[in-house]
């Protein structure tokens, strides 16, 4: 079984757990008998998976930055002046 990495919006809810491989029959036959056939277990494949958190990272860094930006802009251009004499 071969996997390389899924597209974004294929990967399931939760990709760090991996991927099922079901449960699969199998066949032998030793000298002298008949065929016989057990199941395998079933197989958990840990795939490589790419950083999710990334993406939220830079939104929340970039609207950190325009928010501090705006907010400076909005008291310089809105709010009254204020001068301090000291004495």
């Amino acid at each position: 079984m071969k996997k390389s990495l899924l597209q974004f919006e294929k990967y399931p809810n939760d990709p760090s757990r991996g991927f099922n491989i079901m449960q699969m029959p199998v066949l032998f036959k030793e000298e002298g008998t008949k065929w016989q056939e057990i199941e395998s277990g079933g197989l958990l494949v840990q795939m490589p998976e790419p950083d999710f958190s990334m993406p939220f990272n830079v939104l929340a860094v970039t609207n950190a930055m325009l928010g501090v930006f705006f907010i400076n802009m909005f008291n310089v251009l809105v709010k009254p002046k204020r001068l301090l004499y000291l004495l």
